[in-house]
């Protein structure tokens, strides 16, 4: 056997066990691979199965973003998510950053697509621009890789924590099986309080999006009052109820004389107990929205089960149930003031109008027809409540409410419809159709720019067209923060339209702003507003 014969015997065993190692260790590889782009993939498609990714979009372009921003930060977010879970399954960062650009291009390539498609339409020396195309497709790579490097870096250190704390568990429980004692406490410390953090982190990021999406102290109670501040018929502006700002040009006065009675003829003998939610879900008023059903949630008072008793409505638009309970803890605080005799025993229906084509449906029968949210929220859920529940089936025992674009939905619902409700409680709105203005972006589209369809569901205009003797008959509770930002301006203009117009009205001035907390601490005192107008024109005895 010659000398090179020799050494190729001798080094065979060598090779062979390196290959199975190497094979060992490829296949390994792969199988977290697969295992982390599964979980990726699963991420994704969970999220845009349970509508999460339009929802997100929907929240943003609510919130004030334009669609296609909203899409790309949807996108990123996403991407992250399917980052973050990718890396902790497989252990790798390629598997969860192809996760990231997959995530982002599901949810945003269609728009970049059109946006490119629109910039290649345009002609001449403002036209279409190679180079600035290219800079936009390497900004938004960048941006991907950007939140999905940083997602998955996160969850690698995450993982690593979990190992160690898994291999710690598995140790300390054969310390007491084998001799030489437990970990030492600093190990225990080093190793579990890291696992603390993420389990302290993970417990607190849906109070944070509350607190991001409500108010700051949305959690800290159960919500409510601790007493309401008592109605006055007749009452003047008071520094306790928020007076306008100096050289605001909204009427001082907040109960217009002779719109409201005294009297609180519930108070001598309030319910007990505690009200219940049901729930009920409608045709959609909608084609090619993201939802064919929709639901309304009904407050029901203490005693409502007990007797049969018939009460007047407050309709509220275009939130769900959920968005008023954690903005204002809204079932406390009507409990509360119905038990202690604040106001009296009414039923509140929350009707919901997200899931259609338009993020912001400003109740509106659409230009094109694709939408009906006016018909539905005036007299399809009206009919059906009337007819399913005990109501005080009378427009003078109906209010109209709302925050927002839900404010100017109130406003414009009662004007265009005051043989249906005949109250409205308006929170910090608005009053032109389509309001062009950085916080209400979206609000156009349900519109379509047609001039005569913006002119008939502006309440800014619109109110004047009414006659006397139905400008009478309604009654409009605003609160809101006079002559601050656009919602300021818009609720001091529309209180000297009413005013001079003649309309019964109430004008709640507060500090608050556009916000959750406005909303909060003007709901019960607006539905004793209502409550006085009700007895005024005889619904409650």
């Amino acid at each position: 056997m010659t000398g090179l014969s020799r050494l190729a015997r001798a080094w065979a065993p060598w090779r062979t066990t390196g290959l199975e190692e190497r094979v060992r260790r490829l296949l390994a590889r792969t199988w977290r691979f697969l295992l982390g782009a599964v979980a990726g993939l699963g991420v994704i498609a969970a999220l845009q199965a349970s509508g999460f990714m339009a929802g997100a979009s929907d929240a943003l372009q609510v919130m004030g973003f334009d669609p296609d921003r909203a899409t790309l930060i949807a996108g990123l977010t996403v991407g992250a998510m399917a980052a973050g879970i990718g890396a902790l399954v497989s252990g790798r960062r390629a598997v969860p950053l192809g996760m990231a650009f997959a995530a982002l291009a599901d949810v945003f390539g269609s728009t970049f697509l059109a946006e490119t498609s629109a910039a290649l339409a345009v002609r001449g020396p403002a036209g279409f621009s190679p180079g600035g195309w290219a800079a936009t497709l390497i900004t938004v790579v960048a941006a991907g890789l950007v939140a999905g490097w940083s997602m998955a870096t996160l969850a690698l250190e995450v993982r690593r924590w979990l190992i160690a704390g898994w291999d710690l568990g598995r140790e300390v429980l054969a310390s007491r099986r084998e001799a030489g004692g437990p970990p030492t406490r600093r190990r225990l410390a080093a190793t579990l309080f890291p696992i603390v953090i993420v389990a302290l982190v993970a417990g607190a990021l849906p109070t944070f999006a509350d607190m991001i999406n409500y108010t700051p102290d949305v959690a800290m109670t159960g919500g409510g009052l601790a007493q309401a501040p008592p109605l006055v018929a007749g009452r003047g502006s008071s520094p306790a109820r928020g007076a306008p700002s100096a050289g605001a040009s909204a009427p001082t006065a907040t109960v217009a004389p002779g719109a409201v009675a005294a009297a609180r003829p519930w108070a001598s003998s309030p319910p007990s107990g505690q009200g219940h939610i049901v729930r009920f879900t409608l045709p959609s008023p909608w084609v090619a929205g993201r939802v064919t059903q929709s639901s309304v949630w009904l407050y029901l008072p203490p005693g409502y089960d007990a007797g049969a008793q018939r009460y007047p409505v407050v309709y509220t638009v275009p939130w769900a149930f959920t968005n008023w309970d954690l903005g204002i803890h809204v079932r406390t605080l009507l409990d509360q003031a119905i038990t202690q005799g604040t106001i009296p025993p009414s039923i509140v229906a929350f009707i919901d109008l997200g899931g259609g084509p338009y993020p912001n449906s400003e109740c509106a029968d659409s230009f094109n027809g694709l939408e009906h949210a006016d018909t539905y929220a005036s007299s399809t859920v009206v009919v059906y409540v009337d007819s399913h529940f005990r109501t005080i089936a009378d427009a003078n025992a109906r209010t109209i409410a709302g925050f927002s674009q839900g404010g100017f939905c109130a406003a414009n619902l009662l004007l265009r419809h005051p043989t249906v409700f005949h109250q409205a409680v308006i929170f910090a709105g608005y009053f032109v159709a389509g309001l062009a203005s950085g916080q209400t972006v979206n609000a156009w589209q349900p519109w379509g720019h047609v001039a005569s369809l913006i002119a008939a569901n502006s309440p800014m205009t619109s109110a004047g067209s009414l006659p006397p003797t139905t400008r009478r008959q309604l009654f409009i509770v605003m609160a809101a923060q006079p002559n601050v930002g656009v919602f300021g301006q818009q609720a001091s203009a529309f209180a000297s339209v009413l005013a001079r117009d003649g309309y019964p009205t109430d004008f709640l001035w507060n500090r608050f702003g556009h916000a959750w907390a406005g909303v909060r601490t003007e709901f019960i005192p607006s539905l004793q507003a209502v409550a006085a107008r009700e007895v005024q024109t005889g619904v409650l005895p």
